[in-house]
């Protein structure tokens, strides 16, 4: 049966030599990635192993327009876009995706930006290249269900689609673990050539050898207690008629007890509440803990919400005074498995160790605390 797509196969195997000789990283890249023409797909799409396209959507694009569009598909890639998206809403994850990846194909020069596409510099610019600051920049104001409110508003559709890879905490790092040992392979090798788009280069670089992610360094954390740790989160239920409380063993993939402590403090912005807030239902989907609860403080508790799997998560703002630690610890109904505190450390009153494990999240310094592990909360 003759190949009713071989015109447009002829085009693409073009493109993509010219993409491996002019940009070498990204060509070579994408010689590892299967392509497929599917009548199926709106307009293009990547799974994070291979890239699809609509023969509709290609076919009145010029060469340079599908060498953009070739390009854009390589960086969602390896820039990590179908492993790193977590609990977040898709269709926001995407629009974040294209202004980055996007804006660093037109500052190298790399094809031609199709027209119609998104391209946003003060975007880029406001959440810093990063695309989980730029999602939270898009999610702040829009409530669940409703259409995306912003101070800078969107222009564009996005060219294409990502499909989020599915998998366990361990199943989704050992997948970033092989991507990242890929990637730096290749740039590696493309350094010989000289010709890697600096911007690019530069920006893979970045991912590849800054320090771990604060979700990344939460999940050491979580991986032991997704083990065959005991909870009372979820109490024995055979003898609680008895007036017997005692703690049951959590599923293989289930945390028991997270219980969180915001510092609703002055210097806490709305704006890391609602990146932490992101934090937390990226938790919740990866870790799928069997109880959530959240513990809003300054100089005292001022509210505590208990939040079940199956309950939609709303972090607010109670408080604003200033800030001690003395009354975080003893106001859990059940003992947490772990202790996540939001916080700008500018406090010296610590309060008395608690008998569970504690990961500060500092949103402004990092100090020496007298018990817990301390994280970075813009690591990200």
């Amino acid at each position: 049966m003759e190949n009713q797509y071989k015109a447009l196969e002829d085009k693409l195997t073009r493109v993509r030599i010219i993409l491996l000789q002019k940009h070498f990283f990204l060509g070579s890249f994408l010689v590892n990635l299967p392509t497929r023409i599917d009548p199926v797909v709106k307009t293009a799409e990547t799974n994070g192993e291979e890239i699809a396209y609509n023969p509709t959507f290609i076919e009145p694009l010029s060469e340079q327009q599908l060498l953009f569009l070739y390009a854009h598909e390589v960086m969602h890639v390896v820039l990590e876009h179908t492993l790193r998206i977590g609990n977040r809403n898709l269709e926001v994850w995407q629009a974040a995706c294209d202004v980055v990846v996007n804006q660093l194909l037109i500052d190298d020069g790399i094809g031609e930006f199709i027209a119609g596409g998104i391209h946003e510099p003060k975007l880029y610019e406001k959440g810093k290249g990063q695309v989980e600051r730029i999602y939270d920049l898009l999610i702040k104001n829009s409530p669940d269900n409703a259409p995306i409110t912003l101070d800078i508003e969107i222009k564009g559709e996005s060219l294409d689609k990502i499909i989020p890879q599915e998998g366990t905490a361990e199943e989704i790092k050992e997948k970033l673990e092989k991507l990242r040992t890929k990637v730096a392979t290749t740039l590696s090798t493309a350094a010989i050539c000289g010709n890697t788009p600096k911007g690019v280069e530069r920006f893979v670089e970045q991912s590849l050898y800054t320090s771990p992610s604060c979700l990344e360094v939460l999940q050491d954390y979580m991986v032991k207690l997704k083990t065959s740790n005991r909870t009372f989160s979820r109490p024995g239920r055979r003898f609680i008629s008895r007036n017997i409380y005692l703690p049951s063993v959590p599923p293989q993939d289930v945390v028991g007890h997270i219980a969180v402590c915001c510092d609703t403090s002055a210097s806490v912005s709305e704006e890391e509440l609602s990146y932490f807030k992101g934090l937390l239902e990226m938790c919740r989907s990866i870790y799928k803990p069997a109880l959530m609860t959240l513990s809003y403080f300054d100089y005292m508790v001022h509210a505590t919400q208990v939040f079940e799997p199956e309950d939609e998560l709303k972090v607010m703002m109670k408080g604003g005074g200033g800030t001690s630690y003395h009354d975080i610890w003893d106001k859990f109904e059940t003992p947490p498995d772990v202790c996540l505190v939001l916080s700008d450390m500018e406090c010296k009153s610590w309060g008395k160790k608690p008998d569970y494990p504690v990961v500060w999240l500092s949103t402004s310094r990092i100090v020496k605390v007298p018990f817990g592990k301390i994280i970075d909360f813009y690591s990200r």
